[in-house]
């Protein structure tokens, strides 16, 4: 009998069936398929065939193993698609890839910017909703961390121009010296956001308070105000 299980075991995962850089490793009295990817965490977007962006070629094959079906490179960069985000594993999307621009009576929105031609001073404007994303933390290639992928997507749109995102996590220290941006007038800056974590959470968490001079022009229309509870921009 107990050969019998054993024989049942391997059956259940075999080359057939544990495929795509899977191995079969014991898990207590039986196999299971396991996927021993270790992937770096450099972020060099690619498009899947399932429609989902990956941070790398190393997290698309790790989820072909995961899930057990074919998963190939399509394109190389973040896939483009109608809401602009993948699902699953694969939702790792920077936003200054995908220069989007629409030309309307504001002149040109890019970056997922609508124009508002309805509005007494007509332009440019941000619909991107950044609240049903969870908490994934990104660090951007303006030196600024965000709580996830959307927000710097958000935050290119709002500014319009391109903000990618340089890897997961915080950035640290040395992200935030060699960041350096640029307007569209050709005016570099470094953006002086403080992490809320070195303020005293009980006063900034929730406010809203005005942007440092660095923010200059980040607004089109509006006032900038800066929100310690998101970590962002806001034009009011």
């Amino acid at each position: 009998a107990e050969l019998n299980v054993r024989e049942s075991d391997v059956r259940v995962c075999d080359e057939s069936s544990c495929k795509y850089g899977g191995v079969c490793k014991e898990e207590g009295d039986g196999l299971k398929c396991a996927c021993q990817f270790q992937c770096h965490t450099n972020y060099i977007p690619v498009c899947g065939s399932n429609g989902d962006t990956y941070q790398n070629e190393c997290f698309l094959r790790r989820a072909a193993c995961k899930h057990q079906k074919e998963i190939t490179v399509v394109s190389r960069g973040p896939c483009y698609s109608d809401n602009g985000s993948g699902s699953g594993e694969g939702e790792y999307e920077g936003s200054g890839t995908e220069v989007q621009r629409k030309h309307s009576k504001c002149g040109v929105c890019k970056y997922r910017a609508e124009c508002d031609e309805d509005a007494e001073n007509v332009g440019c404007v941000c619909n991107i909703d950044c609240s049903g994303y969870s908490f994934n933390p990104v660090c951007a290639s303006d030196g600024s961390s965000y709580n996830n992928p959307c927000f710097v997507r958000e935050a290119s749109c709002l500014r319009q121009e391109q903000i990618d995102i340089r890897h997961l996590g915080h950035c640290s220290e040395t992200d935030e010296t060699n960041a350096v941006g640029k307007k569209d007038d050709g005016m570099q800056y470094r953006p002086e956001v403080k992490d809320a974590s070195d303020q005293r959470e009980d006063i900034y968490i929730g406010n809203h308070i005005p942007c440092s001079e660095s923010f200059n022009g980040y607004c089109i229309h509006g006032k900038c105000e800066f929100i310690y509870s998101t970590q962002k921009a806001s034009c009011r």
